[in-house]
């Protein structure tokens, strides 16, 4: 196992700004220059224009919940993203008429597409059962590539004590195998579980897993089509092929297209 997350890669800049871990923005409207499933203009998104959008908050998709604040540079960073999640949804319920809704959408783009794949089931929990809860997620998959991208996640879950928040079938399944259970933060190894229905959606040719896990640049245009192909490395995509047509006629459906620009809208940041 990797050890914990170093303290030069705590979200320390972010806790002065509307990004905090521990101040999150909530926006009953979401931000300008939104545009299709994410508009909040009734007639470009008829179906899903009232909406809230939810600012990323502590890093690790609203999965964190350790009690304790860390100390970095003398301040304090507080994990409890899962603590949020539930005081949003709660919030949203009494206050902002969503337990009166006849359908919720629960989406995110990026580490936000992770968000809901980790956290859908935990918020169709929350809502009535009479209202109809689905999942869209946007580029949620990552490449498996290296120990880069794994290492750094598996090192997020022990800081933020995220473990508890991940699928409990998925860690049962883990533990029986004698693997770590915090590798249940990678959609690959539980997203079959979803017991809500979910929509995925991913890029072929992601920009930002691009450059930040496989580091290859989009103007190399032999290495991007390597990385297209999925080989040598695990591609985001073939993960996602591998557990959707199972699922296709029962709760979920998936779309992989070359280079779709999605965002989110009843939104984890």
């Amino acid at each position: 196992m990797p050890t914990a997350l170093p303290s030069s890669l705590a979200p320390l800049p972010r806790t002065s700004d509307r990004l905090a871990a521990s101040l999150p923005t909530i926006q009953l409207h979401p931000p300008r220059g939104f545009h299709y499933y994410q508009s909040a203009d009734p007639l470009q998104n008829p179906a899903m224009y009232n909406y809230t959008f939810v600012h990323y908050c502590d890093g690790a998709s609203y999965t964190g919940d350790r009690a304790d604040p860390v100390e970095v540079n003398g301040k304090k960073i507080y994990y409890r993203g899962r603590r949020i999640r539930d005081a949003v949804i709660a919030h949203l319920l009494q206050h902002a008429g969503m337990a009166a809704a006849s359908d919720v959408v629960i989406s995110g783009n990026s580490a936000g597409g992770l968000g809901v794949y980790l956290n859908l089931d935990a918020i169709r929990e929350q809502i009535p059962k009479a209202v109809r809860v689905r999942g869209l997620a946007a580029a949620g998959f990552f490449l498996g590539y290296g120990h880069n991208y794994p290492d750094q996640m598996l090192s997020l879950v022990a800081e933020q004590n995220s473990t508890p928040a991940l699928s409990l079938s998925c860690r049962s399944e883990m533990k029986a195998r004698g693997q770590p259970e915090a590798i249940c933060v990678f959609p690959e190894n539980f997203a079959m579980e979803l017991q809500t229905p979910v929509f995925s959606l991913q890029s072929e040719f992601d920009t930002w897993q691009l450059a930040h896990i496989a580091n290859v640049s989009s103007a190399n245009t032999a290495a991007v089509e390597v990385y297209g192909g999925g080989d040598p490395l695990s591609h985001p995509t073939n993960d996602i092929r591998s557990f959707i047509p199972a699922r296709t006629s029962t709760r979920g459906v998936a779309l992989v297209v070359p280079n779709p620009r999605p965002r989110s809208h009843f939104a984890l940041g």
